[in-house]
């Protein structure tokens, strides 16, 4: 007995249908949200956490400046195209973390646009726009978005490809090739973009997914591929000279999945629950090709994460499959079928509520870790700017994070592992170090200190410069004619 086909008909949202299948709807609802994004990343987030973006300013800031000088450093898993990006902003002397998060709202925005052309041509126009706000309003999409690092752009660049693959009822050699340099700048932001190489070839070779004659098929993987390779090889060939390895990963893929912990961290309990519905759908209502297509791709990138060790924020490209998964649990034929007021199914009116729900998730997480990180640092940076009218740009200050030496443009040295305050001085000395940071973080770790959180408490050699009292932290500067001796 044959398994049956997924129905096209029966809108979700009929009193809607005319509107959300104008062809300008992407672009509006992408370009709503890179406003609204860019006024709240820009307003709220006035520095980076202690988590996630660390390696922005451990990493990215300094090979950004050294792109910025002409070099090109090599990172790990990761190769230069959002560190290039970001050093072009710093060779015309903008301010490297609110450029990440313009880049970031900015991918946000382009991936909305992608996965709403997608989703209308794979389902239809009120099944994209639903799993579009699922996807928009989710709280880790949202907090990626203002967040500095690359993972947003590693999605946008995958989105690229996924809509130049599977946007048309056929892709021409142009869409290829384009979808190849997509594809390829993601692989060149981080190396989880190898999915490519996989994906394609079962979409046109195994499951023939647009119903091309063989001959075709194997052009159109052939041109692809091509293209792709072309478009990595002068960073691989470069890796190679530098460092021996033209790929810079490891696969090795394991045995344990990561897919729960997905659902969990990217869409909760309820979001969970309905994409598992979705899985369980398409056993029993067999998809159209284009749409088999389109879940094997979600797929294929999924376990690829798995052999490189996923990353929440290298996940965020699976949200808009997961929301087209929710969505679709809830078009079933039962829900599709009941009316409400004449104007609405209840499948439609369960996709706005899972919506407003996810909204009202995203707003309470994102409400309180969108400014989470240390706030203190911008007011102590303020501070020591207005004390210090000519800094010396070459001085380094000791803390455990970088973030400090970011906001007052100095080099970071690690917090020396001294015992004591003599000792601690002598490492301070011996590095030729010109500030001390002190703060909640280095206390955590270094109690023995933890009178330095009062300034008055401070020994001789350290002059306090700025200082915040919730929460404690103080900038010391090292005073090297006092001789009087550490306690």
């Amino acid at each position: 007995m044959a398994t049956p086909q997924i129905a096209p008909a029966a809108a979700l949202l009929p009193f809607a249908d005319r509107f959300l299948s104008r062809p300008t709807i992407p672009l509006w609802l992408a370009f709503a949200y890179v406003v609204v994004m860019a006024v709240v990343g820009l307003t709220f987030h006035t520095v980076g956490d202690y988590e996630i973006e660390t390696a922005f300013f451990e990493t990215d800031v300094p090979h950004a400046r050294l792109v910025a000088s002409g070099e090109l450093p090599i990172a790990d898993s990761r190769g230069p195209a959002h560190t290039t990006l970001l050093g072009i902003a710093a060779l015309v002397g903008l301010d490297l973390f609110r450029s990440a998060i313009v880049l970031g709202v900015l991918a946000g925005g382009i991936i909305l646009f992608a996965a709403h052309r997608v989703l209308a041509r794979v389902f239809q126009a009120d099944h994209a726009f639903l799993a579009l706000l699922v996807t928009a309003f989710n709280p880790a999409f949202v907090k990626f978005t203002y967040t500095a690092s690359p993972d947003m752009i590693f999605a946008a660049w995958s989105a690229g490809a996924i809509l130049f693959l599977l946007g048309k009822e056929r892709p021409t050699r142009r869409d290829l090739v384009l979808a190849a340099l997509c594809a390829a700048g993601a692989y060149l932001t981080s190396y989880a973009g190898v999915y490519v190489i996989v994906v394609v070839p079962i979409l046109f070779l195994w499951m023939n997914a647009f119903s091309l004659p063989w001959k075709e098929r194997l052009a159109a993987t052939r041109t692809f591929l091509v293209a792709f390779v072309i478009a990595i090889a002068p960073w691989g060939i470069y890796q190679l000279i530098q460092t021996g390895d033209f790929f810079g990963f490891e696969f090795s893929p394991g045995l344990s999945s990561h897919f729960f912990s997905d659902l969990v961290a990217l869409l909760g309990w309820p979001g969970g629950v309905l994409v598992l519905l979705g899985i369980a759908q398409l056993v029993f209502v067999r998809p159209t090709n284009l749409q088999a297509a389109f879940y094997v791709y979600g797929l294929v990138f999924f376990v690829t994460l798995i052999g490189l060790d996923d990353r929440e924020g290298e996940s965020l490209i699976l949200i808009p499959f997961y929301a087209s998964l929710a969505i679709s649990a809830l078009s079933w034929e039962g829900l599709r079928s009941i009316t409400i007021f004449k104007r609405a199914t209840l499948s439609g009116v369960l996709g706005l509520v899972l919506a407003v729900w996810t909204f009202h998730v995203s707003y309470q997480f994102n409400r309180q870790n969108i400014n989470a990180g240390p706030r203190e640092i911008p007011v102590i940076a303020e501070a020591f700017r207005a004390a210090t009218p000519q800094p010396d740009k070459n001085a380094a200050v000791a803390a455990r994070r970088p973030h400090i030496a970011y906001f007052l443009d100095m080099r970071l040295t690690p917090f020396p592992a001294a015992p004591t305050l003599d000792s601690l001085r002598s490492a301070l000395d011996a590095q030729d170090v010109s500030y001390v940071f002190f703060s909640r973080m280095e206390a955590g770790r270094r109690p023995e200190f933890s009178a330095l959180l009062d300034p008055a408490r401070a020994p001789a050699w350290l002059m306090p410069v700025s200082s915040t009292s919730v929460p404690p932290a103080v900038l010391y500067r090292i005073e090297r004619n006092t001789q009087q001796p550490a306690e």
